[in-house]
């Protein structure tokens, strides 16, 4: 046909038909379709090939694939001896339709290191696979994870072959190694949980691999799990210059193993990471299975093809048994000699039961045909498996009150059974001391003793069981628990209470700290923000009551304070200043009126103190920043004569070092510099002065960061970036510390993804674009991990991750436009794009709520100028 042909149109054919050559025949067609448009003489030539080449024997390699890209007859070169770049090759150890891979040494006398060379084949370099085979050098070379093998140089033959070289992994296929170490369900899911972690870091940096396999990842004898393979990987940008795939009348083709494609892929349709999804979701169906969803059945691939678009797959429990029950039949069959039965009735037996139910969900929520049906991300997939080995419920199914109580239950077993029969204990004492209450005279003093007896144990319920398992992993659901049955046994208290204060007193400290439970603000809470506030309620109207019959009392007038101060707290939490200030200023008076007349009391002089932070800080947030400071300056001046007092005072010390914080906050607000440097500086002092005698405090040591980040910000208003900067990175790098020891704390994850932003903000200021894109990633990073991330609704983790994409979005179109002449502009101009969509399911919350749209707005300008700046086109 070459004869036929002019080269222009010949080199047009051997492209379509080296890409219709890695595609099965389900979506061969489709591919041809598109590729060859309306010329029915460029199908028939490519057809004809085809032909040729699935019709010939193997005595000479593919002839047809020889015959349309220009080999002919082209002999093995060995490679084995030779020396490609710095290494000298030792052995071949695998080879696919296009490359080769050889074990090779260090050719010098430096070191002695073993890698792994991939060479593309002599004959196969034409346009498109070149192409492809260099994209793979530009993925790898933006990989840097513990779990992915490294790209350690590459290069070109002296024939002109590309080559690349990268660490060499003496390991097993993630199923071999699994099956060979005889792991149990545990461990295989731990295994799986590493790749997945792999597999979040490449989607991360908007790219698919788009061939998983179990032979694409080796575990080594340590059991460090390696990803291998990204030959055919794919940014999720099709357009980015260099690594899109052969053409641009072929941008759909990638390569794919059928028996882990997913639907969209058989298709010839839009590979995303969803797809990567599916592929994660089919090796763990073999890891626990030993065997595959969708299996070929005859000689055609389209038999699977047709399997994976229209078969629902076996539940893995299911699939497990019947393995099982075949080995065993195999095995019975050889009369016990068959290896291979054994080995999977051996391993496999009992996975089944483990299998059924949650894992049966969560690997069939992988494999739904419909993309969107999936897991949302490779991280949310990892997530389910990592709730239902720590006995929590899994997104994968419906979770009714039953099915998470069960759960729940597997997980607190002996604490459940105990505070289960304190409730039984509770509830069968409040029945029947509501029964009592009504019985003859001669049984009242009976029924007293009772009632005084179930008050104790209700105390001991609220208060002693609470605080013991206030701090414990998973408690929330038990907290919830108790927030429940303590309110049912208030409301029935109360009805008995009558007109007895000190009943009356122990029935607002419950409410009270009900409430903390449902929602204090800065605390960790079951998250019931309106229960809080209903039950702050109830406690306060009781202590008014018993304020009104003992005007005195300061003990009871303490309690009113501590209570008005926590519904202040929490109303501007909610977005309500104005009742927040009410609350503040009844608190005020209430101090006043104590500390008139205990002035040498300490306590009661802090807490006026306090009560005046409270209440200019509230001033100023709601519209008042002058009288606001004014008090807020009062409560310092206090503070301070109380430190000189007692130097020693750590509570107090602490409490001044907030009160500079946040004066320093209004009056930058205000743009009042120099006064908010003095002040910040102030409470950053007093701050390193705690830690020097207690290094080891951590709260105190988040407060050092704080007050940095103060200054940062106060720095960065007055325009100075560059000294905002330093500032913001020694925040950064204390939280990190703080985080990596806590790494399970999600306030301290928020907080240092809060400090990121803001250091990235100044980077970003300084046009210092490589420093803030690498901090703005680090937060985006971290806030992803939290489980917040995933809910639906706004959260505070939620809207900063907004944040961070836009300002990714942002500074990548900012260094585009400022460096005109790069050479992956347009993929650097879509890349921000990329991260402006992701911005956007936030943004359409934010837009219904006020205060989220003006915090955020301000972002949306910034990228939406500099994405306009950058050119970088809408979608």
């Amino acid at each position: 046909p070459a004869g036929q042909l002019d080269a222009a149109r010949w080199q047009r054919v051997k492209e379509v038909f080296a890409a219709a050559l890695e595609r099965d025949a389900a979506s061969r067609a489709s591919y041809l379709d598109e590729a060859c448009g309306g010329d029915t003489d460029l199908r028939a030539e490519i057809d004809s090939l085809i032909a040729a080449h699935e019709t010939t024997e193997d005595f000479i390699e593919k002839p047809a694939a020889q015959r349309a890209l220009g080999i002919q007859d082209a002999p093995e070169r060995s490679w084995i001896g030779r020396r490609i770049g710095g290494y000298r090759i030792v052995e071949e150890v695998g080879r696919g339709g296009m490359s080769e891979v050889y074990k090779a040494i260090r050719d010098d006398d430096e070191y002695h290191k073993e890698v792994a060379v991939k060479v593309l084949r002599q004959g196969y370099d034409t346009r498109s696979l070149l192409k492809r085979f260099k994209a793979e050098v530009q993925i790898l070379a933006r990989l840097d994870h513990p779990n992915i093998a490294r790209l350690l140089d590459a290069g070109s033959t002296e024939e002109g072959l590309p080559y690349l070289v990268m660490d060499y992994i003496q390991g097993r296929p993630i199923d071999e190694y699994a099956s060979v170490k005889k792991l149990d369900l545990t461990g295989r899911l731990a295994l799986f949980r590493k790749l997945c972690g792999a597999v979040q870091y490449v989607h991360q940096h908007l790219m698919v691999h788009g061939d998983l396999k179990c032979n694409n990842v080796l575990v080594t004898e340590e059991g460090a799990v390696k990803l291998l393979d990204f030959g055919i990987a794919r940014l999720l940008n099709p357009t980015a210059p260099g690594v899109n795939v052969p053409d641009a009348k072929a941008t759909s083709f990638i390569a794919l193993t059928p028996e882990y494609a997913s639907p969209e892929q058989v298709r010839g349709g839009s590979i995303t990471t969803a797809s990567d999804v599916y592929s994660l979701g089919v090796m763990l169906y073999r890891l626990l299975t030993s065997t595959l969803p969708h299996r070929i059945r005859g000689d055609f691939s389209y038999e699977l093809a047709k399997q994976i678009l229209e078969s629902d797959a076996k539940p893995p429990s299911v699939a497990a048994a019947e393995q099982v029950a075949a080995a065993r039949r195999e095995l019975a069959a050889a009369g016990g000699k068959d290896e291979t039965a054994e080995r999977i009735a051996t391993e496999f037996d009992g996975f089944a039961r483990q299998l059924r139910g949650d894992l049966d969900n969560i690997v069939l929520m992988a494999l739904e045909k419909n993309p969107a049906k999936r897991y949302p991300s490779v991280e949310a997939f990892e997530a389910d498996i990592r709730r239902h080995l720590e006995g929590f419920p899994v997104n994968a199914r419906s979770a009714g009150v039953a099915y998470r109580a069960l759960k729940f239950a597997g997980r607190h077993r002996t604490g459940l059974a105990a505070v289960s029969l304190l409730i039984i204990t509770l509830v069968g004492g409040i029945a029947a001391t509501a029964w009592q209450a009504r019985v003859a005279n001669a049984e009242r003093l009976r029924a007293e003793k009772h009632f005084d007896e179930v008050r104790k144990l209700a105390n001991v319920f609220m208060f002693d069981i609470h605080g013991a398992i206030a701090n414990l992993p998973g408690a929330t659901r038990a907290r919830q628990m108790l927030v429940e049955n303590s309110l049912k046994y208030l409301a029935a208290l109360s009805a008995e209470s009558g007109n007895q204060p000190d009943l009356q007193r122990e029935l607002a400290s419950a409410y009270e700290k009900v409430g903390d439970i449902q929602g204090r603000y800065g605390e960790v809470t079951v998250g019931n923000t309106p229960g809080a506030i209903e039950s702050y309620r109830k406690a306060l109207a009781l202590r008014e009551e018993l304020l009104k019959a003992n005007p005195g009392d300061e003990d009871i007038q303490r309690e009113l304070l501590r209570n008005e101060g926590k519904l202040g707290d929490i109303s501007l939490q909610i977005g309500d200043p104005k009742q927040a200030l009410e609350h503040a200023r009844r608190a005020a008076t209430l101090a006043e009126q104590i500390a008139r007349r205990n002035r040498t009391e300490i306590g009661d002089q802090r807490n006026l103190a306090n009560a005046y932070l409270s209440q200019g800080w509230y001033l100023a947030k709601g519209g008042d920043p002058e009288r606001g400071l004014i008090i807020m300056q009062r409560a310092i001046a206090l503070y301070e004569g109380l430190v000189d007092v007692d130097p020693k005072d750590i509570t107090t010390r602490r409490a001044l070092a907030i009160a500079c914080g946040r004066t320093g906050e209004i009056l930058v607000d205000r743009a009042r510099f120099e006064e908010a440097m003095r002040v910040r500086e102030k409470g950053l002092a007093v701050i390193r002065s705690i830690l020097e005698e207690d290094p080891l405090n951590a709260n105190v040591r988040r407060l050092e960061a704080f007050a940095l980040r103060g200054l940062g910000s106060t720095l960065l208003a007055q325009g100075k970036p560059d000294a905002a900067l330093a500032q913001h990175l020694q925040a950064v790098e204390i939280l990190r510390r703080l985080f990596d020891a806590e790494p399970d704390n999600e306030s301290l994850r928020f907080d240092m993804a809060s400090f990121l932003l803001d250091a990235a903000n100044s980077a970003r200021t300084l046009r210092d674009f490589k420093t803030a894109e690498r901090r703005y990633m680090e937060a985006v990073n971290a806030l992803v991990k939290s489980p917040a991330a995933l809910e639906r609704d706004l959260n505070e983790v939620r809207g900063q991750l907004g944040i961070g994409y836009l300002g990714l979005a942002s500074t990548i179109a900012l260094q585009t436009a400022a460096e005109p002449g790069r050479s992956d502009r347009r993929f650097r101009c879509e890349q921000a794009r990329s991260f402006e969509k992701l911005a956007a399911p936030i943004l359409a919350v934010a837009d219904q709520d006020p205060a989220w749209k003006a915090q955020i707005g301000p972002h949306v300008e910034q990228a939406t100028t500099a994405l306009a700046a950058c050119g970088a086109p809408r979608s």
